[in-house]
């Protein structure tokens, strides 16, 4: 994963600013497309909190971005504590949603050491929970060995 944000800046749910590139090496990366106004997707902040929690406790690398196109400071209050996202300006998140072709809000997206979609969208995955979050993070990393 560090190919694609080399160079770029995460804040930590813990408030750490990092490097992309170093801190998202050989890990699991979910995109989170949202933006500050959408109520669904402050209603699958929970089922996503579980997921995550779930996919940690199995010992999974994963690491979720949440990505605004209202910009970083306006997911700040969605995400405290939580997940991680870009400490960039409103022009690098607007950049990745038309680069990921993300057109409406939430959207999940796994994807790949070149930022390629593993898959469009997990939301459902997530929500139903038909598969196991450790299930999950086993199918996006056998897809971004291949």
């Amino acid at each position: 994963m560090s190919n694609v944000f080399a160079g770029q800046k995460l804040i930590l749910g813990d408030g750490s600013l990092v490097d992309a590139g170093a801190h998202l090496k050989g890990k699991v990366v979910l995109l989170f497309f949202t933006c500050s106004r959408s109520l669904p997707a402050q209603a699958l902040l929970p089922s996503l909190e579980n997921f995550y929690d779930e996919a940690k406790k199995e010992g999974k690398h994963l690491e979720v971005i949440a990505a605004s196109e209202d910009g970083s400071e306006a997911i700040a209050w969605q995400c405290v504590q939580r997940f991680a996202r870009f400490d960039a300006d409103k022009a690098f998140h607007k950049q990745l949603f038309l680069d990921s072709h993300v057109h409406s809000v939430p959207v999940l997206m796994p994807i790949g050491p070149d930022g390629a979609a593993l898959a469009r969208d997990v939301r459902d995955e997530i929500i139903k929970g038909t598969k196991s979050a450790a299930e999950l993070c086993d199918e996006w990393e056998a897809l971004m060995l291949n």
